[in-house]
């Protein structure tokens, strides 16, 4: 007899798997979804596009204000690089 572990990738013990009735739906959203796409692939293929695209956008503004926030570079010997740069070898031991 198999057993299932029910236990989150975060370590988080306790939690229920989701009940049968929202697997169903989920399924059945999934196929009505499937089918809308089928049905206008080019109006799908438009609305994608333009959700990638304001999805780039907001991140792109939010990796500006980071750069912003961020205190100063600290790079340790082992993260960026294996060899010393020959443009800063100072950067890396």
């Amino acid at each position: 007899m198999a057993t299932t572990d029910n236990s989150s990738a975060l370590g988080l013990t306790g939690i229920a798997p989701p009940p049968l009735w929202m697997c169903v739906l989920l399924g059945i959203a999934m196929i009505v979804a499937g089918v809308l796409v089928l049905g206008d692939v080019v109006l799908f293929t438009v609305v994608s596009a333009i959700f990638i695209g304001w999805t780039a956008i907001f991140a792109g503004g939010f990796e500006i204000v980071h750069a912003f926030w961020t205190k100063g570079w600290e790079v340790s010997c082992g993260s960026c690089c294996s060899e010393p740069s020959t443009l800063h070898p100072e950067s890396c031991c």
